[in-house]
This record gives structure tokens, C-alpha cells and sequence, in this order.
């Protein structure tokens, strides 16, 4: 395996009103949840269950806890959004969007 679920990696949500949205875990809380967060796509600090999130192949260098504007600082710096829609999976999610509008 090359996922783990670590401090900043990248997630997808995939349930919830903040399903198909980028996310990054931010803390772990047990062996089933995380809380996870991302200001640039909207997404707020929550505690999300593992069964709700699917892992992406991009992380980023985080300490646990981190605070909010030093995690946009962070997600800017690395262009984590960028990277995200330039992969496979952001773009099977954006034509499966299209199609469903």
C-alpha cells in the first residue's frame, strides 16, 4: 500500500453535503475517524468517518492540529487544488457531475 491514513494527506469526502470536495486530514482521532478541513474548497473542520472519505495519492507536510490559516497557507504553497484536478479521479468525478446536470 502507498495511502495512509496520515496528518496531511488528501481526501476525498464521499458522503454528506460536502461529498465530491477535497479535504485534508488535519488530526486523527481513533482507527475510525479523522478530522479533516480545507478553506479552499469549502470544506469545514469536521470529524469525518474513514468510511466516508476516500484517499488520494497527494499529501502534504502538516503537524497535527494545525490551524486553519496555516493549512491554506500550506494547501496554496503546495497547490494541492491544482494537483487535484489535474488526476484521473478528479476528472472521472467532474464528467460524472456534467453528466448528472
Amino acid at each position: 500500500f502507498t495511502r495512509f491514513v496520515e496528518v496531511g494527506r488528501a481526501v476525498v469526502v464521499n458522503a454528506g453535503p460536502d461529498s465530491g470536495k477535497l479535504a485534508v486530514i488535519v488530526d486523527i482521532l481513533d482507527h475510525n475517524r479523522a478530522i479533516i478541513e480545507c478553506p479552499q474548497t469549502g470544506v469545514k473542520r469536521q470529524v469525518l468517518s474513514y468510511k466516508r472519505m476516500s484517499l488520494t495519492d497527494l499529501k502534504i507536510a502538516l503537524k497535527r492540529g494545525t490551524r486553519a490559516k496555516h493549512l491554506r497557507k500550506c494547501v496554496e504553497a503546495e497547490q494541492l487544488v491544482s494537483k487535484w484536478n489535474a488526476t484521473e479521479f478528479a476528472q472521472k468525478l467532474a464528467s460524472k457531475e456534467r453528466r448528472a446536470n
